[in-house]
């Protein structure tokens, strides 16, 4: 059975070889020219000659282990067929010594009985030498002593059969073909008559893109024009020519398979990200387009020239590289996009392509830092901070007319210190420092007033007295409505209204250390790419200076060794929280300030005013009078100077003790439910007691009661989520500050 494959994969081959050969030459001697849809089969007989050639290579090892047997099984064969004919000749040998007539040959051969011996003697030594040539190795030798040993046999009139004698002919074929089989495969599938009909390479490329299995046939079609290399070889031709033929075919496929290519994955990315963003602006109907799996046209081997491989991953690579730059460049606002891309090509493709390092060195700079630091007093009265987002956001009330509000986050203070170096965080320290110690003397002052102190002493004796575990919700609330009525300011602010500023203020600024914290990280984190991780016994100084190198280089060691211990120190994780936090402290405990020790009481009543601050803020963002002016998206800096004021003053456990936000919870939801219980109408019963009793109720509750206490259970939804919202918040905050 191997042998018939064998055999008939080189007469497959040969065909096709014949018909892709003639038809090609009947076109170009009638000057008729070929029909791009009669192009396909070019493309297919051109694939399955190289891929036969594969198939016999792939497989060569197992045909060299096997030709033996199958030449021995040949040569036993044609040996089958002689032996009867060598009986024959060695028994009419002595029989014609003593008779004058043969039977085997007819008698136009008999002249006389002596030469008639010799033709005996003749066939059956040709016979014989047949034989012994079909013994041992089959060489070249053999095959011609062979083919003249078994021309004398088949002269032999009477001695073979007609059916014999082409049965041996045949294995006779089939034993040289087997015996030169590589030989045979590569004469029959060389193709190196696409030479001189190159022309029609870059359309067999471009048809092979296009059709859903091209990824398999793409090598085949390539092979096919690489055989050209070894017509020009065979012929002498020089290098530069052989060089330019190459160049040719990689320039065919660049055309047609690798741009394309890439080109199709851009838009299908584009596609993907501009569907997920604008719902409705892309519209694709797979039936009509139809689906093409490029994934594994990207991912094929890379394509074997003579003298170079073409990697097409690669090249796809390289191109969506260099487009997602280049439109970054010309508009940096859409770098995100082109991210989503870029992650989105690796998802989906596997595609490994670089960075958009873009947004991190373009104009948008932002506001710089030290400007921040000489001017903090007014970065945080005019930003909020928000926890979640890290994040500082910038008043409504102080855009001034303007359409947008800014925003500072990390990689704004990584720029600024790209520009101004790792030593603005001591700088920013130092400036928070000196900012808080102000807003301290102002925290005190507030406290140390007579009538803060009055309401807060009154609160002190209430908790020692009260008997519950948990700080009502209603002296928070009397506690807030008191400080009201001692006056307000020309904005409309109450003392504690500016109390909760304050607190506020310092929270921000506290949050601005940890901002200029975080691009530091963020700065430390971009440049460490380009730094090796491992631990160097010796600077870069002192190694140039052992290598006895030039002073410049030493001089550039020196350099390289202050970045590096100056970007060390940027990841260094120092606590500058805590730093703050033991100044303070131990500030204010030397200078025995006792009126600050109720302040944890008064934090219900400021968390309360901060919940309606933030519902009025809130609904104020929707209105485009001129309230819309007072707006706050979020304002986290008040829990974060909370939360910092406590460890400060060591009063956390004072505060925990209070349990205000299970308490403030409880309260709010049991009002919501009072308040909806009052006009439902589904717990009233049924029959003709439930319809009297429903009745009266729709009777005693007019339209403007019933709309009003909606508002008011609306109301107080909204300041449970906002309480909730706020501790959760806390609770964050809390963890920061340890």
């Amino acid at each position: 059975i191997q042998t018939r494959q064998l055999l008939e994969g080189v007469r497959v081959a040969n065909r096709v070889g014949h018909i892709f050969k003639a038809t090609i030459d009947l076109h170009v001697t009638l000057e008729v020219p070929v029909k791009k849809e009669k192009l396909i089969y070019l493309c297919h007989a051109a694939t399955l000659l190289k891929v036969v050639e594969n198939i016999y290579h792939r497989r060569s090892s197992d045909t060299a282990q096997n030709i033996f047997y199958i030449i021995q099984l040949l040569q036993s064969q044609i040996e089958k067929r002689l032996v009867p004919l060598k009986a024959q000749l060695e028994a009419d040998l002595p029989a014609k010594s003593k008779t004058s007539s043969l039977s085997i040959f007819n008698l136009p051969f008999a002249r006389s009985g002596k030469d008639m011996d010799t033709k005996i003697l003749d066939s059956l030594a040709s016979v014989v030498l047949a034989l012994k040539m079909l013994h041992g190795n089959f060489n070249e030798k053999r095959k011609i002593i062979l083919s003249l040993a078994l021309d004398t046999v088949n002269s032999i009139k009477g001695g073979l059969l007609e059916e014999d004698r082409l049965k041996i002919s045949s294995l006779v074929s089939e034993l040289e073909l087997i015996t030169e089989i590589n030989s045979f495969v590569e004469a029959v599938t060389d193709c190196s008559f696409l030479y001189w009909r190159r022309e029609v390479m870059p359309t067999l490329f471009s048809m092979t893109y296009a059709q859903a299995e091209g990824t398999h046939q793409l090598q085949f079609v390539v092979n096919a024009f690489n055989d050209g290399v070894k017509l020009l070889k065979r012929g002498n031709a020089e290098d530069h020519v052989i060089a330019a033929y190459e160049q040719e075919i990689e320039n065919a496929l660049t055309d047609e398979v690798i741009k394309p290519l890439c080109r199709d994955i851009e838009t299908d990315l584009r596609l993907h990200v501009h569907s997920a963003h604008l719902k409705g602006a892309v519209t694709v109907n797979p039936t009509r387009t139809g689906v093409r799996d490029l994934y594994w046209l990207v991912h094929m081997n890379p394509l074997r020239l003579t003298s170079k491989h073409i990697c097409i991953k690669t090249r796809v690579e390289t191109y969506l590289n260099a487009a997602f730059y280049n439109h970054a460049a010309m508009a940096p606002n859409n770098w995100k996009t082109y991210c989503e891309m870029r992650h989105l090509a690796e998802q989906k493709y596997g595609l490994e392509l670089d960075d958009i390092h873009l947004p991190a060195q373009t104009l948008e700079q932002g506001v710089d830092v030290l400007d921040i630091m000489r001017n903090i007093h007014v970065f945080v009265s005019r930003y909020t901070f928000s926890l979640n987002t890290q994040v500082f956001i910038e008043k409504v009330s102080n855009t001034h007319d303007r359409k947008y509000i800014n925003t500072i986050g990390a990689k704004h203070v990584a720029n600024s210190i790209h520009t101004h170096g790792t030593g603005i965080m001591s700088t920013a320290v130092n400036f928070t420092y000196q900012f808080l110690a102000q807003k301290f003397v102002l925290f005190s002052q507030f406290l140390f007033d007579d009538h803060i102190k009055s309401f807060l002493v009154k609160e002190q004796h209430f908790w020692k007295e009260s008997k519950e575990k948990e700080y009502p919700v209603i002296r928070a609330d009397k506690l807030n409505k008191d400080i009201k009525k001692l006056g307000l300011t020309d904005d409309g602010l109450s003392f504690l209204d500016q109390f909760r500023q304050l607190i506020s203020e310092m929270g921000n600024a506290l949050a601005f250390v940890r901002m200029v914290r975080l691009g530091l990280l963020h700065h430390s984190s971009s440049t460490s790419g380009f730094t090796h991780a491992v631990k160097r016994k010796l600077g870069f100084e002192e190694t140039a200076k052992e290598l006895n190198m030039h002073p410049e280089a030493i001089t550039a060691g020196r350099i390289l060794d202050m970045t590096l211990e100056s970007q060390d120190m940027g990841i260094e994780q120092k606590n500058y929280f805590a730093i703050l936090t033991d100044v303070f402290a131990q500030e204010l405990k030397s200078n025995g300030s006792f009126h600050l020790r109720e302040f944890y009481l008064i934090i219900p009543a400021l968390m309360i005013n901060s919940v309606e601050s933030m519902l009025q803020s809130k609904d104020k963002i929707f209105k485009r009078a001129r309230d819309a002016n007072n707006a706050l998206l979020t304002d986290d800096g008040l829990v974060l100077g909370i939360a910092y004021i406590l460890k400060v003053l060591d009063q956390d456990k004072q505060f925990d003790s209070l349990h205000w936000f299970d308490c403030a919870k409880r309260y709010f939801a049991s009002e919501k439910a009072r308040v909806e219980d009052e006009f439902d109408m589904d717990n009233i019963g049924s029959g003709m007691n439930g319809l009297h009793v429903w009745s009266q109720k729709l009777a005693s509750i007019s339209e403007v009661e019933v709309r009003n206490m909606q508002l008011v259970a609306k109301r107080l939804s909204s300041c449970f989520i906002e309480l909730e919202l706020m501790e959760y918040t806390f609770s964050t905050a809390r963890v920061l500050i340890l």
